[in-house]
């Protein structure tokens, strides 16, 4: 049950108009308050819009038909939270920066206590979003870059968002980004230490990375958690579409096929999966780090993918040869490239294999032979050396032939065959002599021919 319209709060001061928005742990109410303006003449009274947030748990607290008073505020979950809850707002006071709410005061009524904030004219990006299907990536980026700076800002402070999304967003009029909602967000000392004894909110699914779900205090300040839901954030505005849960970008990594077909660049493709990365040591490890990597916004788009995801290649492109600029698909572009380098190779091969001529040892009234009649001669150079190399080894072969032939014979001349008598032996042994240097001669002359 909400507060109904006409209820006042602070003695009056604040009148709520109506509910804007309710989350697990709280109401936003539109109110109006009277500020006074003086002047040199008098003094008048200037309704402003304000909005005002009401602590009140959806699963504990309960209201009456009619009434303001909150019950279920005595437990320990309530109080706890309740803590909390105020301790966020001072926090929150505390900021000063174009891009986040920003509080005026914090007070208890009712049971419960509430904070006043500025009302920020305009929708919520997550609208925006909706309303345009998705957004071009310059734009996408523009916002993103605000909504970073804001982040920084509230990380230099140490304290967390833990629920960055399109939904906690406002967009005003001028273009102008301001974060709300801050029902989650958690300050750290300087020891990296959360205040509060709460943990640390479950988020939302498809912008929560899967350590928030079980986070665990490790004595760092857990920046990646927001990177994480910015790069979510940037995933939504540029696909029209929520990112996946993180326990599916876990298991099957992140689909780029929407971001294809939206035309968006390989860089900020790049850096969107960096950023949405599974595990967070893979992450851009602060919001700095992202914003640094985010590609520089250009007025046309440049994307390589046309809006079925399929590569082309751009108009203006210098590597662009056809006048109809006709659709090349990434099978094509890898066949071109495939080319190119077989070309690349052959002409390096040929360039290498090329017979160069110097003909600089030349006088002046000699005139070169052609490269035909150079090549030819080149040739008969070539035979004539291997007939030489053959004739060597043919030689070597015959003298080797000559040797053992000659020691052959006078071993078997030495010997006493029964046919032979002593007297005889020496005859024998040159004839045998005679006859082995013939055979050898017969077996050079053929292996000169054979070489010739």
């Amino acid at each position: 049950m909400k507060l109904t319209s006409g209820t006042t709060l602070r003695g009056g001061k604040y009148t709520i108009i109506e509910p804007i928005g309710q989350g697990t742990f709280g109401i936003t109410y539109l109110a109006i308050v009277k500020l006074k303006v003086k002047g040199d003449l008098g003094e008048i009274e200037v309704p402003t819009k304000v909005a005002i947030k009401e602590f009140f748990m959806n699963d504990i607290n309960s209201r009456d038909a009619g009434s303001s008073e909150v019950k279920g505020s005595s437990g320990t979950i309530f109080c706890n939270y309740l803590e909390k809850f105020r301790k966020e707002a001072k926090h929150l006071a505390d900021l000063h920066h174009p891009g986040i709410v920003r509080v005026l005061e914090v007070f208890d009524e009712n049971n419960t206590s509430y904070y006043a904030m500025e009302y920020i004219e305009g929708r919520n990006l997550d609208a925006v979003i909706t309303d345009n299907t998705k957004l071009n990536e310059g734009t996408a980026l523009e916002i993103i870059r605000k909504i970073g700076e804001a982040l920084h800002y509230m990380h230099s402070k140490s304290m967390l968002h833990l629920d960055v999304k399109p939904g906690n967003v406002m967009v005003d009029p001028d273009g102008g980004c301001h974060l709300i909602d801050f029902g989650l967000s958690k300050q750290f000392t300087e020891d990296g230490v959360p205040e509060s004894s709460t943990r640390i909110g479950l988020g939302t699914p498809g912008y929560a990375p899967l350590e928030q779900s079980h986070f665990k205090q490790d004595g760092s300040f857990p920046a990646t958690l927001d990177v994480y839901a910015l790069g979510a954030t940037l995933y939504k505005m540029l696909t029209g579409k929520r990112a996946p849960e993180a326990s599916a970008v876990l298991n099957e990594g992140l689909d780029i096929s929407l971001l294809k077909k939206a035309r968006v660049s390989y860089e900020t493709i790049g850096v969107l999966l960096k950023a949405m990365a599974p595990f967070r040591k893979l992450r851009y490890q602060n919001i700095q780090d992202f914003m640094t990597a985010l590609p520089a916004i250009k007025d046309e788009n440049v994307s390589p993918y046309d809006d079925r995801g399929i590569v082309v290649l751009d108009a203006n492109d210098e590597n662009v040869k056809s006048e109809d600029n006709e659709e090349t698909t990434i099978e094509d572009t890898i066949i071109d490239e495939k080319t190119k380098r077989i070309e690349e190779k052959t002409k390096r091969k040929d360039e290498k294999t090329e017979i160069k001529y110097d003909y600089s040892f030349l006088d002046d009234d000699v005139e070169p032979v052609s490269d035909d009649e150079y090549k030819k001669l080149h040739r008969k150079d070539a035979v004539k050396k291997k007939s030489n190399l053959r004739i060597l080894f043919y030689s070597i072969i015959a003298a080797g032939a000559l040797i053992i032939g000659y020691f052959s014979s006078k071993s078997e001349g030495t010997g006493t065959p029964d046919s032979v008598s002593g007297e005889n032996t020496g005859a024998v042994t040159e004839e045998l002599f005679v006859d082995t240097v013939e055979v050898v001669e017969e077996v050079y002359m053929v292996a000169v021919d054979s070489a010739l």
